[in-house]
């Protein structure tokens, strides 16, 4: 830990008694162990000089490190955010490629089907080996339809059953 250092310098070993200066335009952060940088860049303690992000990486002002972008996004060198693909291509392992299908067009993160606009309310995404999301919106439907059926007819049989006991216990003390 650094006890002391000048203002401007930081820690170069981290370290008591071995300041250096940042560079120009940076300041001393992390109690002077490194020196701030700008967004897109981070602070090497091995340089001693900031660096930029690479690619697919993103970084904040006065970062110490650059984050890689989160699933279905990409970035260029030196970013300070991560963005979806353009319109017109898809996501595909931190790079962005056009959808290989004629009647597919990329939407930023996947390849959608072009009936999607000629039938104006049906949304059929393509992901991986041709999975249809919109069947498995519909089979997740069916299942929960089933089991929201299947609950109302034990619980109405739960209230006939107790319905049931009730008027037979309150019989009892009148005989």
């Amino acid at each position: 830990a650094v006890v002391s250092t000048q203002s401007g310098h930081y820690d170069r070993d981290e370290t008591a008694g071995h300041c250096s200066s940042c560079p120009l335009g940076t300041v001393p952060i992390n109690r002077h162990t490194a020196c701030s940088c700008r967004a897109g860049n981070y602070w090497s303690n091995q340089k001693h000089d900031c660096v930029v992000c690479p690619e697919n990486h993103y970084s904040n002002d006065s970062a110490v490190e650059c984050t890689q972008c989160p699933i279905y996004s990409v970035s260029e060198k030196g970013a300070k955010h991560c963005q979806t693909c353009p319109f017109g291509e898809h996501w595909k392992q931190y790079s962005c490629e056009k959808c290989n299908e004629p009647q597919e067009f990329g939407n930023g993160v996947f390849c959608v089907s072009s009936k999607l606009y000629k039938d104006g309310y049906t949304q059929e995404i393509v992901q991986g080996e041709g999975v249809k999301m919109t069947t498995i919106i519909l089979a997740i439907a069916v299942i929960l339809g089933v089991s929201c059926v299947v609950l109302a007819v034990l619980l109405i049989k739960k209230q006939k059953k107790e319905k049931s006991t009730d008027c037979d216990s309150a019989l009892i003390p009148l005989l």
